[in-house]
């Protein structure tokens, strides 16, 4: 995201409405891999359930138990989510405030037609100065 410019971008007669479209059709893709990869993961449980004499339940008791987490507080997103990660160590203010309105178009599809996919949004090696930045995001 940091070494997009919305300027050169208009320039090449590319607007937000359309990198919008772009970012809707990367949801899709990501939907699609991420339905097919639950549809694996549910094939492979029905295989090991009709395998395995104990129960799911019992078996996932037990671990959380006697594990080494034990008693520990989960740290997570809520609702499962998925988890992005994003490097900011060369997006500087006013990059953040140029990108604020393609961040507002992206923010608005995104939750409105896509929640299943939204999660927890981790940055990393953001600027000092912009911290406030994220209490509005």
């Amino acid at each position: 995201f940091a070494n997009i410019d919305l300027r050169t971008l208009a320039k090449m007669g590319l607007s937000v409405k359309q990198l919008a479209r772009r970012h809707v059709r990367e949801l899709e893709r990501l939907t699609r891999l991420v339905d097919g990869q639950q549809a694996a993961r549910a094939a492979s449980a029905t295989r090991q359930q009709a395998t395995t004499s104990v129960p799911r339940d019992a078996r996932l008791g037990n671990s959380l138990q006697s594990g080494e987490g034990a008693g520990k507080p989960q740290v997570g997103c809520i609702g499962g989510g998925h988890l992005l990660v994003m490097n900011a160590e060369t997006l500087t203010l006013p990059r953040v405030l140029r990108l604020w309105k393609l961040w507002a178009e992206l923010a608005t599809v995104s939750s409105k037609y896509y929640p299943e996919m939204l999660g927890c949004c981790a940055i990393v090696r953001g600027e000092q100065g912009a911290r406030w930045i994220l209490d509005y995001v």
